[in-house]
């Protein structure tokens, strides 16, 4: 933990899934295909995170609501279910501190 870290994406750390999620590995395959959605909010996640080597809320804020999204599939296992828990704790968490730090609202995050 901590915050601040030499820029360490404490989501690159989570246990794997699929192609994208956790330490997922993918190189430079940037086509390898996601395994389920909670897999293709992580992918694109990572393609948005390309070019900033600071985090950006606006990945983590797009990646909070496809992970939401994605926990209404039906057709999602457990294992990416404990994936998305542990995720959306880390992304909610840092993006607040994240949108304070920039001085913008807030509030805008209910909704």
């Amino acid at each position: 933990g901590g915050m601040g870290g030499g820029g360490v994406d404490e989501l690159k750390q989570l246990p794997k899934h699929g192609n994208w999620c956790g330490n997922a590995k993918v190189g430079n395959d940037d086509n390898a295909a996601a395994v389920d959605e909670v897999d293709e909010a992580c992918k694109d996640y990572t393609l948005c995170r390309k070019g900033y080597e600071h985090l950006d809320c606006r990945c983590d804020r797009r990646l909070i609501r496809k992970l939401k999204r994605a926990t209404k599939s039906a057709t999602l296992a457990a294992q990416p279910l404990r994936y998305v828990d542990r995720a959306l704790k880390i992304a909610e968490e840092r993006t607040c501190t994240c949108m304070e730090g920039r001085g913008a609202n807030v509030r805008k995050l209910k909704g």
